[in-house]
């Protein structure tokens, strides 16, 4: 892609009753940076009602190819309400500095850039805490496409190797009420590493997880944008759960830490347990939340043809063992089936 933008989150002004703040994420290639932000066209049709706050935003983090931005627009709301559509915006692109790549664009196809943002969300509840909500929510790899068996606590993966994510939410509370989940859509999937550790906060988004300063130059890795695949080998897998979305990707050949970091924003329509049958009948009537969950796993470059370390592995050749003076044991051979697998920490 060039250019890319998604809804990141949809959270209650602490400034204004009836007002609601949106977090835009915008993203180019080749050093492209975005400013001067008009909206043409807002998922109700009522552009009179959204206002684009700021005017210029930073880069999150520029390295060699990406710029990340963050804008925030509010919009007036009365309770019950419904969006289901899309934003469609005007930008002027940048460049930064004098790269070559970002100049080519800029001259061949100008400085206006538009973009679109899907936005389905509504609230027919209505309550004053409905964006206080808590729930559980759990990530867990598992083996293959059936989703039954979950890898082993202490697996490893190599990297151009395929994995399978389920996200699943339960137990939603909004007044210490119980509520149930009625559909869930998988928005948004990043990857990211860092040599100092990350954790996610969505309370402080922009600053934490595969948007905090202090991942790795070379990403975030978009695999999955606006539901969609991103890059080669990934897939959003459809299920029949209310409350799950899976996907499986393959670990990018240019991952050089051990530890990849999994970032997922997922979009959830709930209601009150005891409405839940007739709202199933009549398809409408809930409110919609967006949750992220994270997790990372473990990763190892592929072995060279004649040299595998000895973990987890089948082998039906002849082999020959030999420890090395670090202390590491080696195994030996011509062919061989190799099982390797990941850890997620939780």
């Amino acid at each position: 892609f060039t250019f890319t933008s998604s809804v990141l989150d949809v959270g209650k002004s602490n400034d204004q009753e009836d007002t609601l703040e949106i977090v835009l994420l915008t993203e180019a290639i080749d050093q492209i940076s975005l400013s001067n932000p008009v909206l043409l066209v807002s998922p109700d049709y009522d552009d009179s009602r959204f206002t684009i706050k700021n005017n210029a935003s930073d880069c999150l983090s520029i390295n060699s190819d990406l710029c990340a931005q963050i804008w925030e627009i509010t919009v007036n709301v009365d309770c019950p309400f419904s969006f289901d559509g899309d934003f469609a915006f005007q930008f002027t692109a940048n460049c930064e500095g004098a790269n070559p790549q970002c100049l080519n664009y800029t001259a061949t196809y100008g400085s206006v850039v538009s973009l679109s943002a899907g936005l389905t969300f509504d609230d027919y509840l209505c309550s004053d805490n409905l964006f206080e909500i808590s729930y559980n929510s759990s990530m867990v790899i598992y083996e293959d496409d059936t989703f039954t068996s979950p890898v082993a606590a202490n697996a490893i993966a190599l990297i151009d190797d395929r994995i399978y994510v389920e996200v699943s939410v339960s137990n939603f509370n909004v007044d210490s009420n119980g509520y149930a989940v009625l559909d869930s859509k998988l928005l948004n999937v990043w990857l990211c590493t860092s040599d100092s550790g990350l954790a996610l906060d969505q309370n402080d988004l922009v600053n934490s997880g595969c948007f905090s300063s202090n991942i790795d130059p070379d990403g975030p890795y978009r695999i999955i944008i606006n539901s969609e695949p991103a890059i080669e080998g990934t897939r959003n897998i459809n299920d029949t759960l209310n409350n799950v979305v899976r996907f499986s990707f393959v670990i990018p050949s240019t991952i050089t830490r051990d530890t990849l970091f999994i970032q997922t924003q997922v979009s959830m329509e709930f209601t009150e347990d005891r409405r839940r049958r007739r709202l199933l009948q009549s398809g409408s009537g809930g409110a919609t939340q967006m949750i992220y969950k994270s997790g990372s796993i473990q990763v190892v470059d592929k072995p060279t043809s004649t040299e595998v370390i000895v973990e987890n592995i089948v082998t039906d050749n002849k082999e020959e063992e030999k420890e090395s003076d670090n202390g590491h044991v080696y195994m030996f051979f011509t062919a061989t089936s190799v099982i390797l697998t990941m850890v997620i920490f939780m």
